[in-house]
């Protein structure tokens, strides 16, 4: 690996683990050029979100971001991931709620 290298962690997660809102919400926040998250369209079937190291729960802009994804995000800082995934094909964890839709 390169001295100056950098390498990130990510998030793989499953689309069940958001509702069909939140899924509306991300396709929304593609082209938002004042959105709170930076969101990349993944093909057809999912996304890819940066997590920014400011955005903490609780702080203003950060309630424009529907609860569900919250939850997947604080998930991921808690493993120290800078980037989430959501993808339906993705593994579906235990530990959060599961959408059927």
């Amino acid at each position: 690996m390169a001295e100056n290298s950098v390498v990130t962690k990510m998030l793989e997660i499953s689309n069940a683990h958001i509702s069909e809102e939140t899924s509306n919400w991300l396709d929304n926040e593609i082209n938002n050029e004042n959105s709170v998250l930076v969101v990349y369209q993944k093909k057809q079937y999912g996304w890819f979100i940066s997590l920014p190291e400011d955005l903490v729960a609780g702080e203003e802009d950060y309630i424009t971001v529907p609860e569900d994804l919250i939850r997947i995000i604080e998930f991921a800082k808690s493993e120290n991931c800078t980037w989430v995934m959501l993808d339906r094909d993705a593994m579906i964890i235990l530990e959060l709620p599961i959408f059927d839709w």
